[in-house]
Order: C-alpha cells, then sequence, then structure tokens
C-alpha cells in the first residue's frame, strides 16, 4: 500500500511539474509574441546618417524590407536558445546573396549594403529587436477614441481635415514610397474597396513621405478610384506610433474602432462589415 502510495505522490509531482512547464511556455511565448525587428535603412553621408526607411515584422514572419535596389527579404525565427536568427536574400543587378544575422540579447545589429567612396555615401541596413508592449498598448488606447483633429494636404497643396469626411464608416491608409508592403497592399485594399464602397464605406490614402511629389508621382501611375493625401511625418503626432502600413477605422459616429499596423486582411475585413452592419442597423 505504501509502495502504490508512493507512485500515486510520484505522479502527481510530475503532473504538476508539467502543469508549471506549461505555464512557463505559454508565458514566453506570449512575451514573444510582443518581440518585433524593426529593420532601419540608413544612409551614411560623410559619416551622417539619414533614415531612408524603415519597416518593422514580428518574429516568424516574412518581410520585404523597404529599400530598393537592393531588393531584401528577410525571414526570421526564434533559436532553441532564444536567441532570433533573421536570414536576408538580398538582390541587385540579378545577382542575389544570402546574409544570416544572429541577434542575442535584444542587441541590434548592422550590415553593410553598399557604398560609394566617390560621393562618401555608405548604405547601412540595421536591425533593432524591440518590445512592442507600448506601442500594442497606445494603438489599443487608441480604438474607442474619437478621431484627432488631423490636417492632411492634397496635391495641390490644399488642406482638409479627416474629421471632414466622419459620417459614414471612413478607412485611413497610412503608406509611404519606399514600404514595400503598403504597395503589396494595394490589389487587397483594392478588392475591399470594390466590395464595399456602394455599402458606404469611404477609402482614403495617406502617404508619409518626406517627398510629396514623390508619393503623387506614385499615386498618379497606380490609376486608383480613391484618393490619396499628404500627411508630413513630422505632424502626425496625434496619431499614436506606429509603423507603415498603418490602418485606422472609423464608425459613422467619429470613433475609431480598428488601429493596426501592417496589413491584416482578414482582421480589416471583419472590422470593416463590423462598422457597415452597424451604420445600417441605426
Amino acid at each position: 500500500m505504501k509502495l502504490r502510495g508512493n507512485r500515486v505522490a510520484a505522479l502527481i509531482c510530475l503532473f504538476l511539474a508539467a502543469i508549471a512547464t506549461t505555464a512557463q511556455e505559454k508565458e514566453a511565448d506570449s512575451f514573444k509574441n510582443l518581440v518585433r525587428i524593426q529593420f532601419d535603412v540608413l544612409h551614411l553621408q560623410n559619416g551622417l546618417p539619414v533614415l531612408f526607411g524603415q519597416s518593422v515584422a514580428s518574429v516568424g514572419t516574412n518581410l520585404k524590407v523597404a529599400i530598393w535596389p537592393p531588393t531584401i527579404l528577410a525571414k526570421s525565427r526564434w533559436l532553441p536558445d532564444n536567441a532570433i536568427e533573421v536570414t536576408l536574400e538580398i538582390t541587385e543587378n540579378s545577382i542575389m546573396r544570402t546574409e544570416t544575422i544572429r541577434l542575442d540579447n535584444f542587441a541590434p545589429k548592422t550590415l553593410v549594403l553598399g557604398e560609394d567612396s566617390a560621393l562618401g555615401l555608405r548604405k547601412i541596413l540595421r536591425l533593432v529587436p524591440v518590445i512592442d508592449d507600448q506601442d500594442v498598448k497606445k494603438g489599443a488606447a487608441f480604438v474607442g477614441q474619437s478621431l484627432p483633429a488631423v490636417s492632411v494636404k492634397t496635391t495641390d497643396n490644399r488642406e482638409v481635415s479627416l474629421q471632414s469626411f466622419v459620417g459614414k464608416p471612413l478607412l485611413l491608409d497610412f503608406w509611404a514610397t519606399w514600404c514595400s508592403t503598403c504597395r503589396d497592399s494595394i490589389p487587397d485594399l483594392q478588392r475591399l474597396y470594390a466590395e464595399n464602397k456602394d455599402k458606404g464605406l469611404v477609402l482614403l490614402s495617406i502617404d508619409q513621405d518626406q517627398d510629396a511629389q514623390n508619393a503623387a508621382q506614385f499615386w498618379s501611375g497606380q490609376k486608383l478610384p480613391w484618393p490619396n493625401y499628404h500627411l508630413d511625418p513630422a505632424l502626425d503626432n496625434k496619431l499614436p506610433g506606429h509603423a507603415l502600413p498603418f490602418f485606422v477605422l472609423v464608425d459613422s459616429s467619429g470613433k475609431v474602432i480598428y488601429s493596426r499596423d501592417g496589413f491584416d486582411r482578414d482582421g480589416l475585413e471583419q472590422a470593416i462589415h463590423s462598422a457597415l452592419n452597424s451604420t445600417t442597423t441605426h
């Protein structure tokens, strides 16, 4: 009887240990879900850094880094020792090379992409692991608030208030020409707009390029059926901190009901349907 009791006790201990291990693993996974890799493309002109482009991606996802040329496909994954491995496929002039970078203890790493000694120019890719807990909280806090008073500009430099579009469900698409994910999302946005414009959805794209003319030329070539406006990146402090693309959905009363970095097609589609259904029931 005593032997059986010892076996039962041992089994209970193993069961409790398994529960504790599972809880720890879930806690670790929850933390990992907050980790992002920030890809900064810098131009060093005679030693002075200028930020050329920036993209952010979750660990475990693929990303076309926002720069051309070269084109860069970044793939990342967690290693068993909790380091992050990033594999970069860098293509320029039809030649591809592969670089593998290990990120330990959230320390950033840099990679020289190319340089022109005659111009004193060096192009650098900086990989920075970040924890976006604060951005997640800010983004979540933004939901439920009224759309802030933000003014954007037309191609002829007229100022327009975003609040002037309130009255129907309003989707705001913040983008930039250097953001490859922004460009890749255009076909899906076309489909979402075509399916929902007659139901009342208003879609505005808002570029945050440093050069408004460059964005206007790009937009003109796309022949898209909704307008684009320009927002000076230095004047977007009324919005929560965000990477690009950045989507904000506002209901017909002017309340923010969806706010997210990156393009989550399914999540955005569900939010749009919810906003349109809410409008029809009132």
